[in-house]
């Protein structure tokens, strides 16, 4: 909705001040690397193993991933929307007697790291009343990695100012050729942090950045109109 008693550049500082009031502390911070961070990580991972293969599992791999989510939308002029998000948790698969159990939980510590533990065993021993043929494992080597997708410059740094400025400018690149009506623009970024343990021994960390941009644009001409939309995972914001 557009606010009358706002210029665009105030509304997108009124904006930009509001978030960074409400959600960017605990969102940005908490996707600060820090060691205490990765060792309560590997505590909860290392004690979500260890009780589930003494319950009873002969494998078992568990996920920890932490997401933050942007996504910014414009419509010719205006902000349409500005949204983000965090989330963070973790999930166990267990393998007991040839059946898969599997739970999960948004808290990463130790005492939960226990309790999904019991959980996906007693559900692994529940699918096995039923399970026909049970599950073999093919051979897997032990893996111990660190893997970051190459970025030149990091999505969730550039101010939110510059990001809805970008939008703006390519609607107007848009409005200004004959016959476009409207124009929506979007910019989605994900961050996800992943790190995945298993009882064999792998112990692998990932981070992967992605961008979204997306346009629609409509065009109108002799009683009739065309929409087409575009959208690609590309570079952006230099």
């Amino acid at each position: 909705m557009r606010i009358p008693s706002f210029s665009r550049r105030e509304f997108i500082v009124a904006g930009g001040a509001l978030i960074a009031a409400s959600s960017v502390p605990d969102w940005a911070e908490a996707f600060q690397p820090s060691a205490a961070g990765d060792a309560a990580r590997a505590e909860a991972a290392e004690t979500a193993l260890a009780r589930a293969a003494a319950l009873g599992a002969s494998y078992a791999d568990i996920r920890i991933n932490r997401y933050r989510r942007e996504s910014i939308s414009t419509r010719e002029r205006q902000v349409q929307n500005v949204s983000r998000s965090a989330s963070y948790g973790m999930g166990l698969r267990v393998l007991v007697d040839g059946a898969w159990g599997f739970a999960a939980t948004n808290q990463v510590d130790a005492a939960s790291a226990r309790t999904v533990a019991e959980q996906a065993i007693a559900i692994a021993k529940a699918n096995g009343i039923l399970q026909t043929r049970k599950v073999v494992l093919a051979n897997a080597d032990k893996v111990i990695a660190s893997w970051n997708n190459p970025i030149k410059r990091d999505p969730f740094e550039v101010p939110l100012e510059t990001k809805t400025a970008f939008l703006f400018k390519l609607n107007e690149t848009a409005m200004a050729v004959k016959g476009v009506s409207f124009v929506n623009s979007q910019l989605q970024f994900v961050d996800e942090q992943k790190y995945f343990a298993s009882s064999e021994g792998s112990r692998i960390t990932q981070r992967l950045v992605r961008t979204n941009p997306t346009f629609t644009t409509t065009a109108t001409a002799s009683g009739d109109f065309q929409t087409r939309a575009v959208g690609d995972r590309a570079k952006l914001l230099g």
